[in-house]
């Protein structure tokens, strides 16, 4: 009888649990945006939520920030190899929310190598996933390993079969042709972007050799460069910051809130589109979690 109503209990639990979550995450107010996201059917689509008492959730679920990045690692562990690289993140995210949350929770989902992220716009209960403004995550210091999926001793028969009968083909083949070519050339912004995350002077030091850069930080407010104060509203000074360099390494106030945090790369967006024939510098995010490391490290490239 015991065992039964513990089995009761836990089922009115799980019942009540989910209209109650439902109910939490329908009350996040968006920021409005007119951007839509292209995505494939096929793609995989992972939904966070931050309420605006700075509740976590990862689908239906309420989590804790520490706990995301081994959720997530166990969902791509989960994937189709091939649908990994096309997985999006959708992140549905109360305007109050203070951008430190913001922060830990793009740190946890870049532990696990994913960083296309969408902030969506509109209203939670939109059922049109096509609303929202793409921003490529920042990396992180700290990465889960890729979850070895154990095969049985068939299978790995099989496999070694196959990867000797390849082998053979290729030493029998004058040119090789079934080797695959070399990967192309890392383009400088994402090798900029991956190194700027070590806690090493020198790679700091020359990944910055011979790029223009400015350090910034955003505030509700606006962009503040040096002693300068530009507010969110003054594009065209905002413009000449951008056109004037390279590369903007961005750092963010403590008191910073998201709907601020949105308009700045909302702001980033426009200019892309407006000066996609020209040169725009990359925006370079720094993470609370690399920032300390750096401090930590005694590494300086930012008054």
């Amino acid at each position: 009888m015991q065992t039964v109503n513990k089995h009761l209990f836990s089922l009115i639990f799980i019942i009540l649990i989910v209209p109650i979550t439902k109910a939490q995450t329908s009350k996040i107010e968006l920021p409005l945006g007119i951007e839509e996201i292209k995505v494939n059917y096929t793609s995989p689509i992972i939904s966070i939520y931050v309420d605006k008492e700075n509740a976590v959730y990862l689908e239906e679920e309420q989590i804790e920030i520490s706990e995301l990045g081994k959720r997530l690692s166990y969902i791509r562990y989960k994937l189709p190899i091939e649908d990994i690289v096309f997985t999006k993140v959708f992140l549905y995210i109360d305007k109050v929310v203070p951008y430190k949350i913001i922060d830990k929770i793009k740190t946890e989902i870049a532990s696990v190598y994913m960083y296309n992220t969408y902030y969506k716009t509109g209203s939670v209960e939109d059922k049109d996933l096509l609303k929202g403004l793409g921003f490529r995550n920042h990396q992180s210091f700290f990465r889960y390993q890729h979850i070895e999926k154990k095969t049985t001793k068939k299978q790995e028969e099989e496999d070694r079969r196959y990867n000797d009968s390849i082998r053979r083909i290729n030493e029998e083949t004058e040119m090789g042709f079934l080797l695959p070519p070399p990967p192309p050339p890392m383009h400088w912004t994402a090798e900029f972007k991956h190194k700027l995350y070590s806690d090493q002077q020198e790679i700091i030091d020359e990944i910055l050799e011979g790029k223009s850069y400015s350090c910034v930080s955003i505030g509700n407010n606006g962009i503040k460069i040096e002693k300068e104060l530009i507010n969110f509203d003054d594009l065209e000074d905002i413009e000449k910051v951008f056109l004037n360099n390279d590369v903007l390494l961005v750092n963010f106030d403590d008191n910073l809130v998201y709907k601020n945090y949105f308009k700045m790369i909302n702001i980033v967006r426009k200019l892309e589109r407006k000066n996609k024939e020209r040169h725009i510098p990359l925006f370079a995010e720094i993470s609370s979690e690399i920032k300390g490391i750096h401090q930590k490290s005694g590494i300086k490239f930012c008054n």
